[in-house]
């Protein structure tokens, strides 16, 4: 058994604890109140667990909570890259890529880990492309919060979310989050 590994792997993916949103912090969202990477995958992983279970029994819920949880693992070495970086889409992959690669390294089976992120990120299957649209739905919730408790326009998280979210279902509940 590789434990020592293992032990290696979860310490650095709970560092993620401290690894500020950059888009918010790019919005001038005070600092102390910018959520955290963890706290960003925690949310995506509760409107999985919730909005899957609820509206989208057909969906395999395993899969849809292991991507929840690892879609941003990458960015514990690769850092939160926003489109204000002006980084390809394939720049991103990569450099995630080759984060996610050196995070598993001494994993137990590493290569598992690393199949399971390319299939989010490829959008392989039905529950990759849910768990795409929640992480932007996620996304539009806590500009929700920013703009109602930062007093601050975040319009452009709204629009982000609206190209992407595809789903008459999801687009329902982002239209909700709107309207309030």
């Amino acid at each position: 058994m590789k434990i020592d590994g293992t032990i290696t792997t979860l310490l650095q993916i709970l560092a993620l604890k401290k690894v500020k949103r950059q888009g918010w912090i790019d919005n001038n969202i005070p600092l102390e109140n910018v959520e955290s990477v963890a706290d960003h995958s925690f949310g995506t992983a509760i409107l999985a667990l919730l909005i899957g279970t609820e509206y989208f029994p057909e969906l395999d819920l395993k899969k849809v909570l292991i991507y929840a949880l690892i879609h941003d693992l990458g960015e514990i070495f690769a850092g939160d890259i926003t489109p204000k970086e002006n980084v390809s889409n394939e720049k991103k992959y990569e450099l995630e890529k080759k984060a996610f690669q050196k995070l598993f390294n001494d994993f137990p089976q590493p290569k598992r880990y690393l199949d399971f992120w390319q299939q989010f990120e490829k959008a392989e299957n039905p529950e990759a492309r849910f768990v795409k649209q929640l992480d932007k739905l996620e996304m539009a919730m806590q500009a929700k919060i920013y703009e109602v408790n930062e007093k601050k326009n975040l319009t452009n998280f709204f629009h982000s979310a609206e190209k992407l979210i595809t789903d008459k279902c999801l687009k329902k509940f982002l239209e909700n989050i709107l309207d309030r």
